[in-house]
């Protein structure tokens, strides 16, 4: 196949044709796998490397369904919930892709959170449901607290909270378990009409919330109160930048437009226009690798475009191709997005980085963390445009040097470097946020690590 140039550096690099209509994607990282939901009840699993389906795994019920898929990097399973009775959650296993086991489960299944610190999944239908991901089966259900828990849950894992939404009783409320125990911590008013999204900002302890039904507002997660709310209705999804220290959000109100939000001042900065002003926006997905936000948007016909996140311009003006849900993969540098019209999978890379700024000395094209939180080994994964003294070290939070990865002259090119600390005592390198600070002559990159044992 030719590759069809999108702007300069993207291109469509591969177009897999699946013989069904793909709806929500999962990337798997450790095992390079692309898990996709089809409108015709299965779930087909593509290997990254060969873009062969390698697995072709049918799912409950005879109605199209909405499919939400959390990964446990732990045990390497797969927890998948459906969105249509009869409802049940499917366990797979993601190195045999095989199904261990389907647990029952009465409610409506939205998506779930997987907490690492203690190895459980959350749901949640009027009650919150606790599965232990062990034997798989349910070790806790919490009864509305006075009120029902409703929607999605979603994990702050340096505060080791679950938020989840509350029922037609109490539209605007979250409410915050403690993962250690279960317990209520915090119920309060989230800004919005039926939270049904949240955008971690872990650096800054804060998260940008999206009502179902309207309203858009920036939490403190430390204290679990509202800072500001935003006007206007707006839509779920949004990215947390963690390069610019910006969230981009998606809105109805001004058909389509997308918002930028500084992390540092909660100020909406910035109102980005493309093609899509007239059309809804069905989907962002951000590559760190390149700062590149892509956006899929459209209505009866459906676009890709590309933002730079730099400046915030739209480069890719939009390429037609059905686009309806995005994944991106930062150890394959490339984003999958599914395309029900011709039901295939578009696989989009950059043939060069996206951004190169004019600094003294080389530096790092990209720099990314996986995974985070972890146990025992995560590995710092890195691009040098040029040959460059390199120094990589291991930070604790009050300042201190606690590991030396790399000292010494390496190539241009990609890098990946292991910290394992499997063999460390706890009560050496005790649990908590690190930061890998990366060195190249006079620039220098940082990466937060969250240690959870």
């Amino acid at each position: 196949m030719i590759p069809l140039v999108l702007y300069g550096q993207v291109v469509v690099d591969t177009i897999v044709r699946l013989g069904h209509n793909p709806a929500e994607l999962l990337y798997v990282p450790g095992e390079n796998k692309l898990y996709v939901s089809t409108r015709q009840n299965r779930l087909l699993v593509l290997d990254c490397a060969t873009y062969e389906t390698i697995a072709n795994i049918p799912t409950h019920g005879n109605t199209p369904c909405a499919a939400y898929g959390v990964w446990n990097w732990r045990r390497n399973k797969i927890y998948y919930s459906f969105n249509i009775r009869p409802d049940s959650i499917m366990v797979i296993d993601a190195s045999a892709d095989t199904v261990l086991k389907w647990i029952p489960f009465a409610g409506v299944s939205p998506l779930g959170a997987y907490v690492s610190s203690t190895d459980r999944v959350y749901l949640a239908d009027r009650d919150l449901y606790v599965l232990d991901c062990a034997t798989d089966t349910w070790v806790r259900v919490i009864p509305p607290q006075p009120d029902d828990h409703f929607g999605f849950v979603w994990w702050d894992s340096v505060g080791n909270k679950v938020y989840v939404g509350s029922g037609w009783n109490a539209p605007d409320l979250l409410m915050a378990y403690s993962c250690e125990n279960d317990s209520l911590v915090a119920r309060f008013s989230s800004g919005t009409a039926d939270p049904c999204d949240m955008v971690f900002n872990t650096d800054r302890r804060k998260a940008y919330v999206q009502g179902f039904w309207g309203g858009v507002s920036a939490i403190d997660t430390r204290a679990d109160t509202l800072i500001r709310t935003y006007r206007g209705r707006w839509l779920c999804d949004g990215v947390w930048n963690s390069v610019d220290d910006k969230v981009y959000m998606r809105a109805d109100t001004d058909s389509g437009t997308i918002y930028v939000i500084d992390c540092a001042s909660d100020s909406v900065v910035r109102k980005i226009w493309g093609d899509w002003v007239r059309y809804v926006v069905d989907d962002l997905c951000w590559a760190p690798w390149s700062n590149l936000l892509y956006v899929a948007w459209g209505s009866g016909r459906h676009f890709v475009s590309v933002i730079d996140c730099r400046n915030d311009s739209v480069v890719v003006p939009g390429l037609e191709m059905g686009a309806a849900f995005m994944a991106a993969s930062e150890e394959n540098r490339r984003v999958y997005v599914s395309v029900h019209w011709d039901s295939s999978i578009y696989v989009l890379r950059e043939e060069y980085p996206a951004v190169e700024e004019a600094r003294p000395g080389p530096q790092p094209a990209w720099m990314m963390v996986s995974p985070s939180p972890f146990a025992r080994c995560a590995y710092i994964s890195y691009a040098l445009t040029s040959e460059a003294d390199v120094n990589m070290t291991i930070v604790s939070a009050t300042g201190r040097v606690v590991d030396a990865l790399v000292d010494g002259r390496q190539s241009a090119g990609v890098h990946r470097v292991p910290w394992d600390v499997s063999h460390v005592p706890a009560e050496h390198l005790p649990n908590g946020v690190y930061f890998c600070r990366l060195q190249t002559g006079r620039c220098f990159a940082t990466r937060k690590l969250a240690l959870l044992r």
